[in-house]
């Protein structure tokens, strides 16, 4: 920060600079400092470089977003895409945003996008899962995880999410077991979470697992 206030106090219209600057106050959640440059960003960036404005329209609606304006965070990240469709963050963002207000459908159709970018990837199949989930269609769900888990045997989150759809069926055994996959790989925090969401009468089920 240093470095880059010394660079705008000598050079006012570097928007690069703005740019680097909003990345790291957003990082540090001083979300109006990150406005402010993220304005100046916006100002002096060339207009030809259209990768570094969408990722700046992008950093201004996951504020926007924080400030509970979404009519304006969608505005922002569907402008962000415009300008480049190759963009992943955007259309996960984006996806983010309409999961958060139950359209389902809509943000299935960007992690579709996510997919067509990165098929080896695995935030287009958990976000995919995910709003299966949150229909309460967990096999559909499950079938996403299945999917992750084989291309990505070492991601802990495909496990975790895959036991609490297993769970939301009352599969409780399989449930533990990815449970205690998700455990091994790195102390996956879901994972913690799921261990206290087991019915009373299934117990012993995790003190048996965990007793081996």
């Amino acid at each position: 920060m240093e470095y880059f206030n010394k660079e705008v106090a000598d050079n006012p219209q570097n928007g690069y600079a703005y740019m680097a600057m909003a990345a790291f106050h957003m990082d540090n959640s001083d979300y109006g400092e990150a406005r402010n440059a993220v304005e100046s960003a916006l100002k002096y960036l060339p207009k030809k470089d259209k990768g570094s404005h969408a990722r700046v329209l992008l950093l201004r609606g996951q504020l926007l977003a924080i400030e509970c304006d979404t009519v304006g965070a969608y505005s922002d990240m569907a402008a962000a895409i415009k300008l480049d469709p190759t963009n992943e963050e955007a259309y996960e963002k984006r996806a983010q945003l309409l999961y958060e207000q139950g359209r389902y459908d809509d943000a299935d159709t960007d992690y579709q996008k996510i997919l067509a970018l990165n098929p080896g990837g695995v935030m287009g199949r958990m976000g995919l899962g995910r709003n299966s989930y949150a229909r309460k269609d967990y096999v559909k769900a499950i079938e996403q995880y299945n999917r992750i888990i084989a291309l990505n045997p070492d991601y802990s989150s495909g496990y975790s999410f895959r036991a609490e759809a297993y769970l939301a069926k009352g599969e409780h055994l399989k449930a533990i077991e990815d449970i205690c996959k998700a455990l091994e790989i790195d102390s996956d925090s879901k994972a913690h979470y799921l261990l206290f969401q087991f019915p009373t009468d299934q117990l012993t089920l995790i003190v048996t697992k965990f007793s081996r």
